[in-house]
């Protein structure tokens, strides 16, 4: 059976570790500890219109999405800071079924839009699209290194 529960300090580790076993396997190999992964869940957590909920597959914690809300000219919006689901229940619904349920909720509050940002040309971009999303070509992503 699966459920929701919102991301709270309670359960972030939950989160935490998901966390870490999807980024520091394949396609990411990124060098998360645990404690690095929650702290990173914590500081989004604590942002002002956060909303957040880990997805549970009988009780077994199998996912995450994670973000806050913005005020813009064209309404609030949703800005999606992470969303992962466990490599062992990918494929399965469940990341279509997440996202349902995170606009459900956005919806509730008022919210009018979602952003996220993904790679370029990969598995995640594809599912995006699967679900509605489209490519903002009017954005581009920039980053300096100090």
């Amino acid at each position: 059976m699966t459920s929701y529960k919102p991301i709270t300090a309670e359960n972030v580790r939950q989160a935490a570790q998901v966390y870490c076993d999807v980024f520091t396997g394949d396609p990411w190999y990124e060098d998360w500890s645990l404690e690095d992964a929650e702290q990173r869940l914590k500081e989004i957590s604590e942002t002002p219109r956060f909303t957040g909920f880990i997805v549970f597959e009988k009780e077994a914690p199998a996912g995450l999405i994670a973000g806050n809300a913005r005020h813009s000219y064209q309404g609030p919006a949703y800005y999606l800071a992470e969303f992962c689901i466990h490599p062992d229940f990918q494929g399965q619904g469940l990341g279509a079924g997440m996202l349902q349920h995170l606009e459900k909720e956005l919806k509730k509050q008022g919210i009018v839009s979602i952003f996220l940002l993904t790679a370029d040309n990969s598995g995640a971009e594809r599912f995006y699209k699967r679900q509605g999303y489209e490519v903002n070509e009017k954005r581009i992503v920039m980053r300096k290194g100090i």
